[in-house]
């Protein structure tokens, strides 16, 4: 049988890979996604959380507005094309834990950008059903993307476009390298690009070793709570966010030493802790997953070409800020495979890890 080309194969499925393939095809590329549907993603497992300000530190998000305005636009896009509905302006409530905290809130807001993020009083909530000790703040424009449901419409309309395929890939045999692309003669396809999207599984990419991986397990509750009809994110040192169904996800935990996604009774333990301090009403658990997030050792995605195969590139390091950080890295490589653009410094795999 003929082998059949592609402009570009992408490796993955998830976040990354899904968002990068819609931007080849809104540039008219013949691509293909292969993924091998494991039932355990990181991508999968996610609840999609995009907040303008995050961590202890009560730090801005990195470029926030500007990778709001992209995902954003993004996702409102992709739904229109596909006559679905996963993308959420939620709003999110966040709870002081410390006297800390609200001090280092209060200097925050003498920055005109944080300030322009931020809301206080905290707009009408059912306060019987909360129990935190603490005044918090509001974030209008944070938001949340089903991820799983992002993944299972886009799914669908690359099938139906013949441009997905189920299928596990060898790195060490299944690629071929040639002057003019790459060859995967087992499955019989070649391109003359071939991207890797495969998140956690990238740490043990043969064709990427440089780069340095510092992966971190999370663990996830979806709860049922019949007394809660709170539609924004709630957060005090674990968040609560609104799931389909009428389910909260819960969550979540970081461990950077048990890889396995597997959950634990520990990581169970700390988020349910969490929510007994915050909540005032009864909540059952219905599922508990885990999964490992695909972060790099300074916290940053990267994008880019091989440097020395220019054949091959990679899209990984999204982490926790994924829902935020894809569309906006999806533009900028996917400019650069089509155009040759320029990549920003900041997330460009050659100024990360050079040769």
């Amino acid at each position: 049988m003929k082998s059949r080309h592609f402009d570009m194969i992408i490796i993955g499925q998830g976040l990354a890979g899904t968002t990068l393939a819609w931007h080849l095809l809104r540039r008219h590329q013949d691509i293909l996604v292969l993924d091998q549907e494991n039932s355990v993603t990181s991508s999968k497992v996610a609840a999609g959380l995009i907040t303008p300000i995050t961590g202890m530190r009560l730090a801005i998000s990195w470029r926030f507005r500007e990778l709001l305005q992209t995902a954003e636009q993004f996702y409102r896009h992709i739904e229109r094309e596909t006559a679905s509905r996963f993308y959420h302006q939620r709003g999110m409530i966040r709870f002081f834990t410390s006297n800390r905290e609200q001090e280092r809130f209060t200097k925050r807001l003498e920055t005109e950008e944080f300030g322009e993020l931020v809301q206080r009083p905290i707009s009408s909530f059912d306060r019987n059903l909360f129990s935190s000790p603490m005044d918090g703040f509001e974030m209008p424009r944070a938001s949340q993307l089903y991820v799983s449901q992002y993944l299972d419409v886009s799914r669908e309309y690359f099938l139906e476009r013949q441009c997905y395929r189920s299928a596990c890939v060898d790195l060490n045999n299944d690629i071929l390298l040639t002057a003019s692309g790459v060859q995967l003669p087992r499955l019989e396809i070649s391109a003359t690009q071939l991207i890797f999207c495969r998140g956690a599984e990238d740490r043990k990419n043969p064709w990427f070793s440089q780069i340095k991986f510092k992966p971190a397990q999370g663990e996830i509750l979806t709860l049922e709570i019949s007394e809660l009809q709170e539609t924004r994110i709630i957060n005090q040192k674990s968040w609560l966010a609104p799931m389909p169904e009428n389910k909260f996800a819960a969550g979540s935990t970081y461990e950077w030493n048990q890889l396995d996604s597997k959950p634990t009774a520990d990581g169970k333990e700390q988020i349910t802790s969490n929510l007994k301090q915050l909540l005032r009403c009864p909540f059952q658990i219905i599922d508990h997953r885990a999964a490992i997030r695909p972060a790099l050792h300074d916290q940053k995605p990267i994008i880019g070409r091989h440097p020395r195969f220019k054949q091959l590139g990679i899209m990984n390091g999204l982490g926790s800020k994924g829902s935020l950080q894809a569309p906006w890295l999806a533009k900028q490589l996917t400019n650069h495979l089509c155009d040759d653009a320029p990549i920003d410094p900041q997330v460009d795999l050659n100024r990360r890890y050079p040769a």
